[in-house]
């Protein structure tokens, strides 16, 4: 295991400065850092944007005891470039008990300001979600806001969960991607919603698509060929198999007819589960967990490249004979190739540490990175930043207290 000794250097450095306030986290004007941000309540990441002043905007969500249960809140923090925190905000605010929120997926509009999506616990009845639109300025205060779970549920049959959400560059729209659930017949599917800058839903542009598919954040526009492009994961045969789709957005109920140039991957006896799909020219590009190697049924990280209509290919990157790799991000970079993040397993009881991997443009392995110490980290998302460098946002588990982790390494995935 490659472990960066310069890692346990700063984590020194942060823990003395974090104790009083996360704003004096660390040293100023850095080009690498390591920031963490949590209290007494477990924090955990879900995703990392930049912003337009160079710094980032840091989406997680945080569990507070309440009685015998556990109240959910949206936890968004923004930092400057140097990963020191300008402003922190929970949604909704500390005294709502009626119902909890969980952000999965947050995006910076033409404004500034951000979208989240997720969903809305109705925490009298856990089990009662819907879908949690949130439309916030630059500073965090929220402007609009949308859900589809009634003010007080009673019985519903069907269930949805925000997965991922972007703005239309054209239209100014908001389009959300989601996860939905039946719950007399135990089925999935997902759905894809058009809403206009308030959050109002555009008639006739909302759908329920494709039945026992699992949705993951994976929601992109093809602004030269018109086209949204999303994925999933489907069971067949016992084995788990990624699909990429492309749909045509040039009209609302047109739009939701799935065309035909999906990419796929399909192993019997094997699976692969994606985590994340982003567009990269005209190919696609996923990362994540695969039991596709010669070895056995251990787990490692992939990266596939693929055309659309076309072949696929697909590479495996491990540690070690003596771990396993979970795929969880994957973001172009400013060469040509992709670097992915992900979570080292030790298979001997020895915890867990951040992975990440640089490849070509076709998939094939570069360098690789571990970062971590004693306890157990693991990466949630990474996006190239404007000087080559790379964002991370992940978690850290002190104590049992889950804690939010914000790391930037430079082009060579160092931390100097």
């Amino acid at each position: 295991m490659i472990v960066m000794r310069k890692f346990h250097i700063y984590l020194f450095i942060a823990l003395l400065f974090s104790c009083n306030d996360e704003q004096d986290a660390g040293p100023a004007d850095r080009n690498t850092f390591v920031k963490y941000f949590g209290g007494e309540h477990s924090d955990v990441a879900q995703m990392v944007k930049t912003t337009d002043d160079g710094g980032f905007i840091l989406l997680g969500n945080t569990t507070i005891p309440s009685g015998t249960s556990f109240i959910n809140k949206i936890k968004l923090i923004k930092t400057d470039k140097n990963g020191n925190t300008d402003w922190e905000k929970i949604y909704p605010s500390f005294d709502e008990t009626a119902y909890s929120v969980k952000g999965n997926s947050i995006y910076v509009t033409n404004d500034g300001g951000y979208i989240i999506t997720g969903e809305r616990i109705n925490n009298a009845d856990p089990s009662v979600t819907g879908l949690s639109l949130l439309k916030m300025s630059n500073t965090g205060k929220i402007i609009s806001n949308y859900t589809s779970l009634p003010v007080s549920p009673s019985s519903i049959d069907t269930l949805f969960s925000g997965v991922d959400v972007i703005e239309d560059q054209s239209s100014g729209d908001i389009v959300v991607l989601g996860a939905g659930k039946v719950v007399s017949d135990n089925s999935n599917f997902m759905f894809w919603y058009r809403f206009d800058n308030t959050l109002a839903p555009i008639p006739d542009c909302s759908e329920n698509l494709e039945n026992d598919l699992s949705i993951i954040k994976s929601l992109h526009k093809d602004y030269v060929n018109e086209n949204y492009i999303f994925g999933g994961v489907s069971v067949v045969n016992n084995a788990l198999n990624m699909y990429a789709y492309f749909t045509s957005s040039d009209q609302c109920k047109q739009s939701f007819a799935i065309m035909n140039n999906s990419i796929s991957i399909t192993n019997a006896g094997k699976y692969y589960e994606p985590t994340q799909i982003i567009p990269f020219g005209d190919n696609i590009a996923a990362v994540g967990t695969t039991n596709d190697k010669a070895s056995g049924n251990d787990t490692d990280l992939f990266i596939a490249v693929g055309l659309s209509g076309g072949a696929i290919n697909s590479y495996n990157f491990n540690v070690s004979e003596n771990s396993e790799e979970v795929g969880k991000s994957i973001t172009a970079s400013h060469d040509g190739g992709f670097v992915a993040v992900g979570t080292s397993i030790s298979t001997n009881n020895l915890g867990s540490d951040i992975f990440v991997v640089k490849s070509s443009s076709k998939g094939e392995q570069g360098w690789q990175k571990t970062l971590g110490d004693k306890y157990n980290e693991e990466a949630v998302h990474v996006e190239q930043t404007s000087d080559g460098g790379y964002i991370i946002a992940g978690n850290i588990d002190f104590g049992n207290v889950d804690t939010m982790l914000l790391i930037k390494i430079n082009k060579d995935g160092e931390l100097e």
